[in-house]
C-alpha cells in the first residue's frame, strides 16, 4: 500500500496521484475527521480505499469523506479481479461524493455499516468479468441503517452473460435501510436489485434504456 492511518484525527490526503501500487493504496482504520480529495489513482493490484473507521455499537460517526477522486479502473484490481473496489467503507459515517469510477472486472463501491453517504459520482463500464454483482454492492446485515445512495449518475454497464445479472446497485441478503434519490440509469440491465431486506426507500429516480429497473424478491424479509 501507500498510505496506512492507524487512529489519528484530522488527517487529509490532497492532489496526490498513485500508480503502480500492489494492494489497497489508503488504508485507514478508526481515524477520524479525515478526508481525501482530489486524488488519482491508476494501476493499482487492489483497492483504492479502504476505510474501517466509526462506532457501530454507539452509532458515532468517523465522519471520512472520499470527494473529487478519479479512479481509473481500466488500470484497477489487475491481480485481485474481484471483492476490492474503488472505495471500500465499513463502520459509521462515510461520504463518497463527486468521484469519478470506471471500466472494472467487479465492483465500484462495496459498503457496510451505518451512515453512509454515496452522491454525485459518476460510474460506468463496471462489473465487467463478474456475475450476480453490482458497482454498488451490499449485503447480510439488517441492523445497517441510514445508508444514502443520492444524485449519481451510473451507465452503461454491458448485460453481460451470466445467469444471474449485473445491477447498478445491488442490496443482497436483507440488507436493508438504504434509501436511494434523485439517481439517473442509462444503459443498464438492472437499476435496483434487493434480496429481501427492509425499509428501502427508492424515489425520484430516472431510467433510461434499462432492462429491468428495481427488481426484489422476499428473502429473510
Amino acid at each position: 500500500g501507500a498510505i496506512r492511518m492507524e487512529g489519528g484525527k484530522n488527517n487529509n490526503i490532497q492532489g496526490c496521484s498513485f500508480s503502480k501500487i500492489q494492494d489497497a493504496v489508503i488504508t485507514i482504520n478508526q481515524a477520524y475527521d479525515v478526508g481525501i480529495a482530489s486524488c488519482n489513482f491508476k494501476n493499482i493490484g487492489g483497492k483504492g480505499v479502504a476505510i474501517d473507521s466509526g462506532d457501530k455499537q454507539t452509532i458515532t460517526p468517523a465522519n471520512i469523506y472520499v470527494e473529487n477522486c478519479r479512479i481509473d479502473c481500466e488500470k484497477f484490481q489487475q491481480i485481485k479481479r474481484t471483492y476490492n473496489p474503488a472505495i471500500a467503507p465499513d463502520g459509521v459515517g462515510t461520504r463518497m461524493s463527486h468521484n469519478v469510477m470506471f471500466d472494472s472486472p467487479h465492483t465500484a463501491i462495496l459498503f457496510n455499516g451505518m451512515e453512509m453517504n454515496i452522491e454525485y459520482n459518476e460510474i460506468f463500464d463496471m462489473v465487467k468479468e463478474t456475475d450476480d454483482a453490482g458497482a454498488i454492492y451490499s449485503g447480510r446485515d439488517m441492523t445497517s441503517r441510514g445508508n444514502k445512495i443520492t444524485y449519481n449518475y451510473i451507465h452503461d454497464m454491458d448485460d453481460g452473460q451470466g445467469a444471474h445479472g449485473r445491477a447498478a446497485i445491488y442490496m443482497d441478503d436483507a440488507m436493508s435501510s438504504m434509501t436511494a434519490f434523485g439517481n439517473i440509469f442509462n444503459n443498464i440491465q438492472k437499476g435496483f436489485f434487493m434480496g429481501g431486506g427492509r425499509d428501502h426507500v427508492i424515489a425520484n429516480n430516472i431510467f433510461v434504456r434499462t432492462s429491468n429497473p428495481i427488481p426484489f424478491d422476499a428473502r429473510q424479509s
